[in-house]
């Protein structure tokens, strides 16, 4: 009723008094197959390890239910908390001598300033990078 007041008052139309209060309200329709806790659940270990797939979790997901939950509702719920599908890139490892190498050149130069950062080398000859 305050509501209808405050319209009354700046003389909105009714139309737009009857959506406002209308808006908000519960909507008909299937409830959502899955909890907000499950939703959680899924986001945390998507995130924990980024390599698992729709279909493990899932697997996770539906161990100990009685109702299964399909691969595409895993997918949306975790559309709809911001985490998209990527595949990830491979890349080569290290052998141990490259990491010992890197390793030494690191601890070198560990008391390097910011001034000896900028320099660039090439060909004996130093060059300073201008920004």
């Amino acid at each position: 009723m305050v509501l209808w007041f405050s319209f009354k008052h700046t003389q909105t139309n009714t139309s737009t008094v009857s959506y406002t209060i209308n808006s908000d309200r519960k909507r008909s329709g299937r409830p959502k197959a899955t909890t907000e806790s499950e939703d959680h659940f899924l986001r945390v270990n998507s995130l924990r390890d980024r390599r698992l797939t729709g279909q493990q979790l899932q697997a996770q997901l539906n161990t100990g239910r009685s109702q299964q939950i399909s691969v595409s509702t895993v997918k949306r719920r975790l559309r709809a908390a911001g985490l998209t599908g990527r595949v990830a890139v491979r890349k080569s490892l290290l052998r141990w001598q490259n990491k010992k190498k890197r390793l030494a050149w690191a601890m070198n130069h560990r008391q390097w300033t910011t001034e000896d950062w900028k320099v660039l080398w090439t060909d004996g000859i130093f060059a300073f990078r201008q920004h």
